[in-house]
């Protein structure tokens, strides 16, 4: 009995001095090379597929300005043309009969000309055409910006995800080993009839339960690194690591900016302010087409080359007017679009709701994270201390099997929500960081 004791004191020793090695080891163990947090932003912002559709609407509401530009411009455009006719051509012959002549018009007949049209007064169209172009393209240029924002806010949420994936692996293989060392110990136990076999039951589930946790977290991990891979605009399964921490960073916030007029400088409201603007020119420019004169400076030269005229050139100079006196079809989208510029004018509304929600709701999960993370970190602490503890009377015979992995289980649950607790309040962190910069950029 002496013997068998000494043996079992022996294997826990050494089963506490394995773990500890353990967790120097990995204690010890220097980060490897990988992106950090600037770095995947960076790839983000320049491969993803959103953004890229983003630079691309950009781009096309630069070339409707430019089109709209166009319209203040004038036209000036070239014709030529060249016939050639039969000898008995009728057009020849009924000429001839009604000047008395028998000159017959050439086969041939080359006429060139030039045409120039320059808009004085469109009633208003070009101005609005332009004004609607330019709204454009700053809603297309503030949309780009809140995208790259919430691409920003969606990768560094993915980022500290993979990172407390990565530290829930960490706790779940150092629980596995722990289970995986502590059911020898007790197997041994068993064999040398000192232990019944409900506690090598209860090692052994533990450890099957720790191990299938540990392959449901390497399969999330898995999958997070997945669909990070498409946002940085990779490969889904190319192979990449990263670099950095959970941090408990202070950030000092000033709420009171994401109220009144600080949160008109956010992208997204800025979008919706410009649809309100494009709404209001959209309805300048279907009224230009109601009742308003057009007033247009129109000039010609023309060249013909004849046997009948041998040479004759003309030109002409002049104003053009036209007024519509009836049409109905721009009544119709009058009413359609007055409706869209009320439309447009209540999502502005809503987006400034939207956008103030959404920066409190970041604000309150991290003040709360805040404080949680404090918990958290004490039921770590009183989590090994029971472990230290019961092990040591585990060894010494004064705690039960039951009471040990029972130990166990709470440090491995404390644990695991201190890294949920840290993971969140640096996503809100972030998501908070991300909203208030515009304000204070625009301040």
């Amino acid at each position: 009995m002496i013997k068998t004791s000494k043996f079992l004191l022996a294997a826990c020793a050494l089963c506490l001095l394995w773990g500890s090695a353990n967790s120097q080891e990995g204690a010890a163990s220097p980060p490897g090379g990988g992106l950090d947090l600037e770095e995947c932003l960076l790839l983000a912002v320049k491969n993803n597929p959103e953004i890229q559709l983003s630079r691309q609407e950009v781009a096309a509401a630069k070339g409707d300005r430019l089109s709209a530009i166009s319209g203040f411009l004038p036209k000036l455009q070239f014709k030529g043309a060249a016939q050639r006719q039969s000898e008995g051509s009728f057009a020849s012959d009924l000429l001839a009969t009604q000047v008395g002549s028998s000159v017959k018009r050439s086969p041939e007949i080359y006429h060139l000309g030039l045409e120039f049209e320059q808009p004085i007064y469109v009633g208003g169209y070009t101005t609005s055409e332009l004004g609607f172009a330019k709204a454009q393209l700053s809603r297309a240029s503030s949309r780009l910006e809140d995208k790259v924002l919430n691409i920003n806010i969606t990768v560094s949420g993915a980022y500290y995800e993979i990172l407390g994936l990565e530290k829930r692996i960490t706790a779940l293989r150092e629980a596995a080993d722990f289970m995986s060392a502590h059911r020898k110990v007790v197997a041994a136990q068993v064999k040398a009839r000192v232990a019944l076999k409900p506690s090598l039951l209860s090692a052994e589930l533990l450890y099957l339960t720790s191990r299938r946790d540990l392959m449901k977290a390497q399969n999330a991990l898995q999958l997070a690194k997945r669909r990070f891979s498409s946002l940085l605009g990779r490969d889904a399964g190319s192979e990449f690591s990263l670099k950095g921490d959970l941090k408990q960073e202070l950030l000092e916030v000033d709420i009171s900016r994401a109220a009144g007029h600080g949160i008109d400088s956010h992208p997204s409201v800025l979008a919706a302010k410009s649809s309100v603007d494009m709404g209001g020119y959209a309805v300048g420019m279907v009224k230009a087409d109601l009742y308003r004169p057009k007033i247009k400076l129109i000039g010609n030269y023309n060249i013909t080359e004849d046997k009948w005229v041998p040479q004759k050139d003309d030109w002409s100079f002049g104003l053009g007017l036209e007024i519509p006196l009836f049409t109905s079809k721009p009544f119709g989208r009058v009413k359609k679009y007055e409706a869209e510029l009320a439309q447009a004018k209540t999502i502005l509304d809503f987006s400034k709701e939207q956008i103030a929600l959404e920066i409190q709701s970041a604000y309150i999960d991290f003040t709360q994270g805040k404080e949680a993370l404090e918990i958290t970190g004490k039921g770590v602490e009183q989590g090994e201390e029971n472990v230290r503890i019961c092990n040591l009377g585990y060894a010494g015979g004064t705690v039960t099997n039951e009471q040990l992995l029972e130990a166990r289980r709470d440090l491995t649950r404390a644990t695991l929500e201190h890294i949920s607790t840290l993971c969140e309040y640096n996503q809100a962190q972030a998501k908070l960081k991300y909203h208030l910069g515009p304000l204070k950029k625009n301040e």
